[in-house]
């Protein structure tokens, strides 16, 4: 597994680059959007799904992710911290 941590914008950003799991939590004050594809094309203007705070677990999580050309992005303000691997 992988730490990262993240600043977000306007701008979807890929997230996942090529883990089979991701988890992250959103840190104060953050507002998360999530999106998932296939392709690398960027999703462009698509609102994707929010991401809500959970005080006692990860905010977001995704495992067995196995297909090489599958992608997730993630936009909003803030920052998230995670793993993925």
């Amino acid at each position: 597994m992988v730490t990262f941590e993240m600043t977000l914008s306007d701008t979807w950003q890929e997230v996942l680059q090529g883990a089979t799991r991701l988890f992250f939590d959103g840190l104060s004050a953050s507002t998360a959007y999530v999106y998932f594809s296939e392709t690398a094309d960027n999703p462009g203007t698509s609102e994707g799904s929010p991401v809500y705070s959970w005080p006692s677990d990860w905010d977001f999580g995704a495992v067995g992710m196995t297909s090489a050309n599958q992608r997730i992005w993630v936009k909003g303000s803030g920052s998230i911290r995670g793993v993925r691997g």
